[in-house]
Parts: structure tokens; C-alpha cells; sequence
């Protein structure tokens, strides 16, 4: 017979709520803590990672380590990346049944290479039959702007926009799509953009030692619906009853007590919500941030802030 275990006590490193002993509660989860890196040829370069088991407590644990293309950067069992040719590449980190998102290494043979390309915009929405402008711009390993290079555009999704090889940017259908630009090989991050109704974007930032990081779009529709989109880049630390709400507040309490709760997640990655479904009365400044709540213990693990 399983038992099943009841902790109340709250410990400033922990979330803990109602765990079964012996059952999986949630899916493991393992996430590269240092984010996208451009390494000099022949350098090296840590990396770690947060690992949270099955009944959703930390452990510190000794990952498997990949590299995607084995020519451009090799790994060691500690997690040092060493850069071996120039190019990008990916690294995932495993644990038993758990697997890290990818994290992009970018190998430079020298300061005139791209190491970096930054995508902006002069909006983040666009409605649909309209257009935007992108413009990437490529740096190098010193932040350095590149002059000149020829820059390659994509989307995701091209039921939703399209891009020409200019950066201009067209909405087709209702959705968010990530844009991407390659220049010489190497790509951003995703970029943003809401097609077809307005929108708020904002980045999620940790909380309480907890890892919270990611894109987060609160978009309007033009029936009115309103959707919260946690996007592909999303990643946070994970604890029995992980729940994302809508809020006026940061601090845990006010927010479990007084803010929209969306629902609970259990992995890292893309997410949707409708919030409309849930109260027909918001709007996009009914509620200033995104909260990432441990809902049992009232633990704030990341905020992300529609007004900054």
C-alpha cells in the first residue's frame, strides 16, 4: 500500500507540498543554467545545470552532457565546452529521464567574426495584411557591431507571418510566431512578434534563488480574447504544484490570494493559456506581471513585468 506523506514544513531553498512516496508526481526536469555562449577557438567554457526529481526537490547531480556537432566544440563529463572549430552548435544536458532544452554555442576563430546577432523591431504586434521591420544587427565576441554581412530571415510558423530576405515582416493569420536571422551561419534567439491583435511581451526573471527565464506575451485578439503565451524559450524551476498566474503583486501570499490563476505547469518549453475563458473581464492592463507561484508554500519563482 502507498502511504502518502504530508510535509507542511517550508525551508528557504524548498517548495514542498503533498508527495506520494515511491510515485512520480512530476516529470524530472533539468535545465542549463548559463544561456546562450560564444567561446573563442580553443577556449573553454563551464556550464551547469538545475535538476529537480521526480517529487519536484533539488538535487545536485552529475549530468550527461551532448554536443550536437561534435567538430565545432567537444564536452566533458564536468560540463566544460571546448571550442574546437568555428560554427554554432547546441548542448543539452541529461539526467536519467530528464533533458535539458538546447543552449546555442557559437565558436569564433577571431574578433572580426560573428559571435552574436541581436534582433529588433520597431514593434512587437503586427495585425494581419500589415507589416513590420526587423533589422538584426551581428556582433562579435567583444559586442562589437559587424558592418556589411548579409543577413538570412525565417519564421516558425509561416501560416501565421511571413519575412522577406529585408527583415520586413507580414502578419497572414491570428498567432505569435518566432523570427529568426542568420548571418554568416550563425542565428539569433528567437524573436518575438504577435499577429493580429494587440499585446504586451515581457521577459521572466527569477525570484528567491529560483530559476525563472523566458519569454512571456500577453496577447489581445480582435474578438477580445486575451492569451498568455509562455514561449519555446521558457524555463523555470519546477517544485510540487507549480502554478503561472496573472498579478498585481510579487510577493507569493497576495498573489495565491488575490491573482488569476492560469493553471499548473510541469515542463519547460511552450505554453498557452486563455485567460479570457477564465475571467471574461481582463484586459491587457488589468494585471501587471506574470507570476511563476510554488502554490503550496506561496513561493514567488520568477516575475516577468508587462511594464517594463
Amino acid at each position: 500500500m502507498k502511504k502518502t506523506l504530508l510535509i507542511l514544513s517550508i525551508v528557504f531553498t524548498g517548495c514542498i507540498g503533498t508527495d506520494v512516496v515511491d510515485d512520480p508526481i512530476v516529470p524530472q526536469v533539468i535545465t542549463i543554467n548559463e544561456s546562450t555562449q560564444a567561446i573563442m577557438l580553443g577556449d573553454d567554457k563551464v556550464f551547469t545545470v538545475t535538476y529537480f526529481n521526480e517529487y519536484g526537490i533539488e538535487e545536485t547531480i552529475s549530468p550527461d552532457w551532448f554536443i550536437e556537432d561534435t567538430e565545432i566544440a567537444s564536452v566533458s563529463s564536468s560540463g566544460v565546452v571546448t571550442a574546437k572549430s568555428m560554427g554554432q552548435t547546441s548542448l543539452i544536458a541529461k539526467f536519467d529521464e530528464a533533458e535539458s532544452e538546447p543552449v546555442l554555442i557559437t565558436v569564433t576563430g577571431t574578433v572580426d567574426d560573428v559571435a552574436t546577432v541581436i534582433v529588433e523591431a520597431e514593434a512587437t504586434q503586427v495585425d494581419i495584411g500589415a507589416s513590420i521591420q526587423l533589422i538584426a544587427t551581428p556582433l562579435n565576441i567583444l559586442e562589437n557591431e559587424l558592418m556589411g554581412l548579409p543577413v538570412s530571415w525565417s519564421v516558425n510558423d509561416n501560416s501565421i507571418a511571413s519575412i522577406n530576405q529585408s527583415g520586413l515582416l507580414t502578419g497572414k493569420s491570428q498567432g505569435v510566431v518566432n523570427v529568426t536571422a542568420t548571418v554568416e551561419g550563425i542565428k539569433s534567439d528567437p524573436f518575438i512578434v504577435n499577429v493580429g491583435g494587440q499585446a504586451k511581451i515581457t521577459m521572466f526573471s527569477g525570484e528567491s534563488g529560483y530559476t525563472a527565464e523566458g519569454t512571456a506575451t500577453l496577447s489581445k485578439a480582435a474578438d477580445g480574447t486575451v492569451t498568455l503565451y509562455l514561449a519555446e524559450d521558457f524555463k523555470t524551476s519546477f517544485a510540487l504544484g507549480t502554478f503561472i498566474y496573472l498579478s498585481n503583486f510579487t510577493s507569493g501570499g497576495d498573489t495565491k490570494a488575490k491573482g488569476l490563476d492560469l493553471g499548473e505547469i510541469k515542463e519547460n518549453g511552450a505554453h498557452t493559456f486563455n485567460v479570457t475563458a477564465l475571467d471574461s473581464d481582463v484586459d491587457l492592463t488589468t494585471y501587471r506581471y506574470v507570476i511563476i507561484l510554488c502554490k503550496p508554500a506561496a513561493i514567488t519563482f520568477g516575475i516577468g513585468d508587462f511594464q517594463e
